[in-house]
């Protein structure tokens, strides 16, 4: 008799050939009997058993999002800027209070803003998003009208001209004042001639079609800006220039958004649509430890593991998963591969966070000391979401 490759068959015969020399009376069959039983109760084991996750345990990830964000404080007491790179981390930094509980780091995000007294760009008009992303934080703190006020008043000036549609030239923007125009519609509601989420879906669009840096139908990824519009820009390989951490930042704020907005906003199946489609074109472009080049077309420029980019893919795939817009037997074992990969090789035992590419339009260098602030808030608004998959 032959014997079949499933390990329970195999487990059947070997027992039951043990059985047969202990005792040469027994006919093969009846210790193949006997097997079977011992076979079927192991089955019943094996279906019921709970599914084993490569994520590490919620405590387990709490402790990387907990030993990043601690060394970052520790070394950085001051609060730091109120310029885009910074806010982002503070983004982050809140996010890893919402998972941790921990009140240091809302201290720390609250001390923030009440060091800028809550004002976008020092109370100075500016129509430049990347001035906004402190604003997330604000948003992320309160729903005090007092303190959204200049908030509110800066975006609230978008409403005047249809030329402030034309305002995001780079996919940068996206993330650092999309999410503004998202909660503010929301706290305060979209009526004519003051519609915040009308207003982020010119804007978008303008990127999208006018500008057409979204490579639509063919790698569904983003170009930085219009610098970077294949042909007319290439890698030194002839490839096409798909910087990671720029589609990183495009991708991370459609999940955010697409959370957060009602499914009524303009063109939410757009949004949804385009994120799905980045969704797949991603997954063939991840590399075996979990990362992804800084150029998603080509891993020969600069290749090598990049931790921003990758944090901000496995931010917006872990929304996805949770929410049930992403098949889980997909792209679990994508965000999986992606956050071990970074626990194990970017995070250093002190808690400092490697292969972080510094600020940039463009595929460029990383090593294991190369680490910034942003990356820092990326990695931790990554593990936010992370930790509400793994197991307990």
């Amino acid at each position: 008799m032959q014997q079949k490759g499933h390990p329970l068959v195999a487990l059947l015969y070997a027992n039951a050939l043990f059985d047969l020399t202990l005792s040469p009376n027994y006919m093969l069959t009846d210790c193949l009997a006997r097997s079977a039983r011992l076979v079927i109760v192991l089955s019943m084991l094996t279906l019921t058993a709970p599914a084993i996750s490569a994520l590490p345990t919620k405590a387990a990830v709490l402790s990387s999002v907990s030993l990043v964000d601690d060394y970052w404080i520790s070394e950085h007491s001051n609060v730091g800027s109120d310029l885009w790179n910074n806010a982002v981390y503070h983004i982050g930094n809140l996010a890893a209070w919402s998972a941790t509980n921990n009140a240091a780091y809302l201290n720390h995000a609250t001390n923030y803003a009440q060091k800028y007294n809550w004002l976008i760009y020092g109370n100075t008009w500016t129509t430049h998003a990347d001035n906004y992303a402190i604003g997330q934080v604000y948003l992320g703190l309160t729903s005090d009208a007092a303190k959204l006020a200049n908030t509110k008043l800066q975006t609230d000036a978008y409403f005047k001209s249809s030329g402030y549609d034309s305002k995001w030239t780079w996919i940068d923007a996206y993330f650092m004042q999309s999410t503004v125009f998202t909660k503010l519609g929301n706290l305060y509601g979209n009526v004519e001639g003051a519609d915040y989420h009308l207003q982020e879906w010119k804007m978008f669009d303008f990127m999208r079609t006018s500008l057409k840096l979204y490579d639509a139908g063919s790698t569904n990824l983003w170009f930085r800006d219009d610098n970077y519009i294949y042909p007319w820009a290439k890698s030194p390989n002839g490839k096409k220039v798909l910087w990671s951490r720029g589609n990183g930042w495009v991708f991370a704020a459609l999940a955010s958004n697409l959370e957060l907005l009602p499914t009524t906003a303009p063109n939410y199946d757009i949004y949804k649509s385009i994120y799905l489609n980045m969704a797949a074109a991603l997954i063939a472009r991840q590399r075996p430890d979990g990362f992804w080049n800084t150029n998603l077309d080509d891993p020969e420029q600069y290749g090598g593991p990049e931790t921003s980019g990758t944090a901000a893919f496995t931010y917006g795939m872990a929304i996805g998963i949770r929410k049930g817009w992403l098949d889980s037997a997909t792209y679990m074992p994508v965000v999986e591969n992606a956050w071990n990969g970074m626990v194990s090789k970017a995070v250093q035992p002190n808690g400092f966070l490697g292969y972080v590419q510094g600020i940039g339009k463009a595929p460029g260098s990383t090593s294991n000391s190369t680490t910034a602030d942003f990356g820092v808030g990326l990695f931790l608004l990554a593990g936010s979401e992370v930790f509400k998959l793994a197991l307990p």
